[in-house]
């Protein structure tokens, strides 16, 4: 959306975890990293979404024309190596790229408070005391969402933190 930025979403973030922490709650949070997210992007995946979207015809022909057919080579002083043909993957720094990027985890869901900003995905869960943590249940929605939209969270920058009130003086990082 036109003005929001990542300074929002943690902002939200925030609010939400320090709201919990005052009403006695602790929060348990996953940052989620997928593994080189925009080389992963399966368009025909981007492309079903927007037709169940609803998006013109005219719009999704553009957006295809946009994604195939592209070519990379790699550029070291003055050599080139060759061309070669990209299956899949979404254009970093273009304008398009993060909007068919927020188009394929616009449905992402997990039982729990999910932030999600272009490829950065948190879960945020908040637990009475006494009551045990469902985190299981939406890692397990979040990697059956990302294996059927064929992305790859990768375990060793996926990061786990669990916060208590202050006064329980404990500060758990946990790691995936």
């Amino acid at each position: 959306m036109r003005g929001k930025s990542t300074t929002h979403a943690l902002i939200d973030m925030l609010h939400h975890w320090n709201s919990a922490l005052d009403n006695r709650k602790s929060v348990r949070l996953l940052f989620v990293d997928y593994a080189k997210a925009y080389d992963h992007v399966d368009h025909s995946t981007v492309v079903r979404k927007l037709i169940n979207f609803g998006v013109r015809d005219i719009l999704i022909r553009c957006i295809c024309s946009f994604l195939i057919d592209r070519q990379q080579r790699v550029k070291m002083c003055a050599a080139f190596s060759s061309w070669v043909m990209l299956s899949g993957s979404m254009p970093q720094g273009s304008l398009l790229g993060p909007l068919t990027f927020i188009d394929l985890i616009d449905d992402l869901t997990t039982g729990c408070m999910t932030h999600k900003f272009v490829d950065d995905t948190t879960l945020s869960e908040f637990i009475n005391k006494g009551e045990p943590s469902k985190m299981d249940l939406n890692l397990t929605k979040l990697l059956d969402w990302s294996s059927t939209n064929h992305m790859n969270v990768n375990i060793k920058k996926t990061k786990e933190i669990i916060i208590c009130p202050s006064n329980s003086n404990v500060f758990s990082i946990l790691r995936l």
